[in-house]
């Protein structure tokens, strides 16, 4: 079984923004900043089959959060998004996540692990 690419998201709204610009990506959604049994069972699972697992989490204060208690307990990158192409502005205050970013930039984003995944488990 050819290896795939996954990424842990923080919420649905992110999972519906990588596959709207990504539809063959796979997800592991986490609603928010937990990490229970059955997020740790399905990173456990991938990871077991050979898959490559990384983390998209927001570029805020969340996002780091998110990344540092997975991190913990798994060795597995985080992608590293550009807050500038992941900022929205809702009339009040700034705010930051992948929900925000434009299909091209998650396209071009993801492709590049994905081109780097194909390449080192063809």
């Amino acid at each position: 079984m050819t290896p795939r690419m996954i990424v842990i998201v923080e919420g649905w709204s992110d999972h519906d923004r990588v596959k709207g610009a990504v539809p063959e990506m796979e997800t592991i959604v986490t609603n928010g900043t937990r990490m229970n049994n059955r997020i740790r069972e399905q990173i456990r699972s991938h990871i077991l089959s050979g898959d490559y697992v990384c983390i998209l989490s927001d570029p805020d204060t969340a996002g780091d959060q998110l990344a540092s208690m997975v991190q913990g307990e798994f060795l597995l990158p985080r992608i590293s998004v550009d807050p500038e192409k992941a900022k929205c502005y809702n009339g009040k205050k700034e705010k930051y996540g992948i929900e925000y970013c434009s299909n091209q930039y998650l396209r071009e984003l993801l492709g590049g692990y994905m081109k780097w995944v194909n390449k080192f488990t063809s």
